[in-house]
């Protein structure tokens, strides 16, 4: 059998139990660092388990985010395979592990990533003053003033673009409208997406016909003023 097979299969399970086959043998103690589905998984997306993590001291709250993102930052930089299907991380986190994830969504870029979902959930449902902001330098663009965004001249020092990317889903992260158009502009294969409680989306705007975007999804977007949809192929 050969290790495509193997990293096929393993791609199947989950990340921790893909980890355990290490111990298998010589030749599968470093298989599992080619899987392609990195689904770190933190059972968030069940309600009480967010408000049982919620109910914690915030020392400990603190204490049981940073193992999560420890244990994300260990299997990113382990991670051997050219490619990945699929990123997903969830768990209460803001921008005070914002250096942690900008190098995650760099990695994903750089797998080619198909499915990108961050959910970075709040305290159940509260709004949150510190959301991570997606960065715009790993896209290329650069923060002139508070109004003006234009692409870097400079190189930013990572792989650029979402070629591949079909699934789109932020939760709790903040966002601009330019971040917004770039996915819309720039991710010709892009299928769904999905912005989830963010604070400075404030115009959106789909008005470029798409092939392969079906699916559009947006809730709890504290400064959204305005929508315009035309000649999209939404379904």
């Amino acid at each position: 059998m050969t290790d495509e097979i193997l990293v096929s299969i393993l791609s199947l399970l989950s990340l921790k139990e893909a980890a355990a086959t290490s111990i298998l043998s010589r030749r599968w103690q470093y298989v599992w660092m080619s899987t392609m589905v990195l689904n770190f998984n933190a059972n968030f997306d069940i309600h009480r388990n967010l408000c049982r993590f919620i109910a914690l001291k915030r020392k400990l709250r603190y204490l049981e985010s940073g193992r999560y993102v420890n244990w994300v930052n260990r299997v990113v930089e382990q991670h051997r395979g050219p490619n990945i299907e699929e990123f997903r991380a969830c768990f209460q986190l803001n921008d005070r592990f914002a250096s942690s994830i900008d190098k995650w969504i760099q990695f994903a870029m750089e797998k080619g990533v198909k499915t990108l979902v961050l959910k970075f959930s709040t305290q159940c449902g509260a709004a949150s003053k510190n959301f991570y902001v997606f960065p715009h330098k790993l896209l290329g663009l650069e923060k002139k003033h508070v109004y003006s965004y234009i692409p870097s001249l400079r190189p930013c020092g990572c792989k650029v673009g979402f070629q591949f990317l079909k699934v789109l889903h932020f939760e709790c992260v903040d966002m601009t409208d330019k971040v917004f158009e770039y996915f819309l502009s720039n991710c010709p294969v892009l299928e769904r997406l999905t912005v989830h409680e963010t604070k400075s989306f404030v115009n959106l705007r789909v008005v470029r016909p798409s092939v392969t975007l079906k699916h559009l999804v947006t809730g709890i977007c504290l400064g959204l003023q305005s929508i315009e949809i035309c000649d999209a192929n939404l379904v």
